[in-house]
């Protein structure tokens, strides 16, 4: 979905020689990026001629709402989601005084801001927020492009994309299960979206967007405990997106979930070859954020096992372009000395999948966790972490090989 053609001829038609730095500096993003496909090269020059066109013109003007859609969409790209959101949000105004004359720029704008709005980090806040620019945007795309369009697919996809920056299957022990964290999408509204853009991207022949749907509606099974059923979803979804070269941070949680499911009952080194396909996958995105792969549980001395005592242990740590903790200190406990060496022997095996800037895994600093111990906490020896809103069990039995 691209209307870099309308941004062109807006561009000169309103903006004239006056307007030269701001224009050259867009043209010369353009051209870096259509040379390179880099983002991250052409990006400052889009910025700059955003920031030229509003020292010019002011921030409202359909100069600058322009450039903002192209920076915005810039900045959407390399994930940098919460910088996007600022300067789409600060857009729109001005592209709908210039909507009779350019609705294809305003429809961009509203699917680019609700997209990010889905994407930013994942309260449930900051995901609601999305629904209003996705809404406006669908019944744009419905009367420009038509309701079977592509465009219209995109947004539909949208609507059904789940909250996954926090998604993650956990087994707290035994006897609870497991469980998976709130995916924010109200159920109906989510499936009717998703069966849309599914038919969509069926119809127009988009493979790789149709990857992604049956990749989200695969996680839906796994949720409902249809085991079988989403792995012959997901088993073609992943290799559509591999063989495509495609990743993003959606694709990664749902692909890292769902060998978790499967690998709930294995000892920590069969989990750890099982992620190390979770990683070569992760691997082919450009641009994403960190996510946990690995992070086992502290084991209690066997002395102090029984005592099961109440407490808190806060840890803050970085971790390193190869997933590793490093730097790891403890702020905050209220249990003993040995506790605290159980706790933090543990992190110092946790293993993430790194954080990627311009296609190169780079180091996180500042990540912090907690554990919990005690009769009511979530810390049992052997098991994986407790993480966020308890849903019920998952039923099924979710053993067997794990996906490659």
């Amino acid at each position: 979905m691209r209307v870099l053609g309308c941004v062109f001829i807006g561009l000169t038609l309103l903006v004239g020689t006056s307007t030269y730095a701001s224009d050259t500096d867009l043209q010369e993003a353009h051209a870096v990026y259509q040379e390179a496909g880099d983002w991250h090269a052409a990006l400052p020059h889009a910025q700059a001629a955003y920031e030229t066109a509003q020292e010019l013109y002011g921030l409202d003007s359909i100069n600058t709402s322009l450039l903002g859609l192209e920076y915005g969409e810039g900045l959407s790209r390399v994930v940098r989601w919460d910088e996007a959101i600022e300067v789409l949000g600060a857009s729109i105004p001005g592209l709908r005084v210039d909507a009779a004359f350019n609705s294809e720029g305003l429809f961009e704008a509203l699917y680019l801001l609700g997209r990010a709005q889905r994407h930013f980090h994942g309260t449930e806040d900051d995901y609601d927020h999305g629904d209003g620019a996705l809404d406006e945007a669908l019944a744009m795309g419905r009367t420009l492009y038509g309701e079977n369009s592509e465009e219209v697919g995109l947004i539909y996809l949208e609507i059904g994309r789940p909250n996954t920056h926090n998604v993650e299957p956990r087994v707290a022990n035994r006897q609870r299960g497991i469980v998976m964290s709130s995916r924010f999408v109200p159920e109906d509204i989510q499936h009717e979206a998703l069966a849309r853009a599914h038919d969509i991207f069926e119809t127009t022949h988009r493979d790789l967007e149709l990857a992604q749907v049956q990749a989200i509606q695969g996680m839906n099974l796994m949720i409902l405990g249809r085991k079988y059923a989403a792995n012959d979803v997901l088993d073609p979804a992943f290799e559509t997106l591999t063989i495509a070269g495609y990743a993003d941070d959606t694709m990664v949680s749902i692909y890292l979930t769902w060998v978790r499911l499967r690998t709930a009952s294995y000892p920590l080194p069969r989990v750890e070859r099982a992620m190390e396909d979770v990683s070569a996958y992760a691997a082919l995105r450009v641009d994403g954020n960190l996510h946990p792969l690995i992070r086992p549980g502290p084991r209690y001395p066997d002395n102090l096992a029984p005592r099961h005592v109440d407490g808190r242990i806060n840890f803050s740590f970085d971790v390193d372009e190869n997933g590793h903790p490093q730097s790891i200190e403890i702020t905050e406990s209220d249990t003993d000395s040995t506790y605290d060496a159980a706790a933090l022997e543990a992190v110092s095996t946790f293993r993430y999948i790194p954080k990627m800037i311009n296609g190169r895994a780079v180091a996180t600093e500042g990540v912090t966790y907690s554990f919990r111990f005690g009769a009511q906490g979530d810390t049992f020896a052997g098991f994986p972490l407790d993480f966020g809103p308890v849903l019920p069990p998952i039923g099924g039995d979710l053993t067997g090989p794990v996906p490659r």
